[in-house]
């Protein structure tokens, strides 16, 4: 039986945090991509994720945003499961908002 190799759960992890980026994009069709995107590069970015630690806390950083936004945009049109309890939108909240605002929040938390 072959040896793991010392990176090989680095490795499963970056997947697993790609394949979770990835789903939760797919899964906001409501919110034009480029505003998710566009607050992933702020999140991406060496002075706010790069203070986190090495790369596991960078990864998880990320996964914690991608989550926040997942459950804000849900709140405002309701079509998942959420992660964590988010109470419902108020009528006519915006979607840019919302994602600005979940990334705001997940990182300074």
């Amino acid at each position: 039986m072959p040896a793991l190799l010392p990176n090989s759960r680095r490795a499963r992890r970056r997947i697993r945090t790609s394949l979770v980026a990835a789903a939760l994009m797919l899964a906001l069709p409501q919110v034009h991509a480029d505003v998710v995107l566009d607050w992933n590069q702020v999140a991406a970015t060496a002075p706010v994720v790069g203070s986190f630690g090495g790369p596991y806390q960078q990864f998880r950083s990320m996964a914690i945003v991608q989550i926040a936004v997942h459950d804000a945009l849900n709140s405002i049109t309701p079509r998942y499961h959420t992660y964590s309890v988010v109470p419902p939108a108020p009528a006519g909240a915006s979607s840019d908002a919302a994602v600005a605002a979940a990334t705001r929040y997940a990182l300074l938390g």
